[in-house]
């Protein structure tokens, strides 16, 4: 299973932000509800890194942490970065907006 390998991978090397991040994010297509705690790790290891910080408001989003993921995309849209998923972290705030 892609997940089992994606997994083992990241134990094998967990300070590597874009492996956590690259697997929470195949954990949440899965709806995984760990895929928070990859996220969350490649987040407080590259904090800077607008992509995870997206990936990470999606995650918080999907377990209902509409709170948190408004916030972290106000701060994320608001910082002028540019990252490849912009449009759709501008969408997902309007949603959450909306309520």
């Amino acid at each position: 299973m892609l997940t089992g390998a994606a997994e083992a991978t990241g134990a094998a090397a967990p300070r590597a932000p874009l492996i956590e991040d690259t697997l929470g994010w195949i954990l949440l297509a899965q709806g995984e509800d760990k895929a928070l705690t990859y996220v969350s790790a490649a987040n407080l290891s590259a904090p800077k890194n607008p992509d995870i910080q997206y990936h990470l408001a999606v995650a918080l989003t999907r377990l209902g942490r509409t709170g948190d993921a408004q916030a972290r995309l106000e701060m994320l849209l608001g910082s002028g970065a540019t990252f490849s998923d912009r449009a759709e972290a501008e969408k997902l705030l309007q949603q959450l907006k909306r309520g």
